[in-house]
């Protein structure tokens, strides 16, 4: 966990992926947060176009959440698997 202008930033690397999560009081502390995420990501990557990246926002009881999960393809390896999908199968 790390305190970023009034903001707390989490990060979680063992579900498979990492996930960074911002939790704060007031949105524009948490957008401007965000931002700086964002920013050193592109350093972090040597990238001049915006990382690729899925976010959830949710806001409940006062506090301001964003769950970002960086991502490196624009589609998984699985969506260009050709035949069976295993369980899903039965479906189609």
């Amino acid at each position: 966990m790390t305190r970023i202008g009034g903001v707390l930033l989490y990060r979680v690397r063992d579900l498979g992926r990492e996930v960074v999560t911002l939790v704060g009081d007031d949105p524009v502390a948490v957008g401007d947060a965000f931002k700086g995420f964002r920013n050193t990501l592109k350093r972090v990557l040597r990238i001049d176009e915006e990382p690729m990246m899925n976010i959830a926002g949710f806001h409940e009881e006062r506090k301001w959440r964003l769950v970002i999960f960086p991502r490196r393809k624009h589609r998984p390896g699985a969506f260009f698997r050709e035949g069976k999908l295993g369980s899903w199968s039965a479906l189609g």
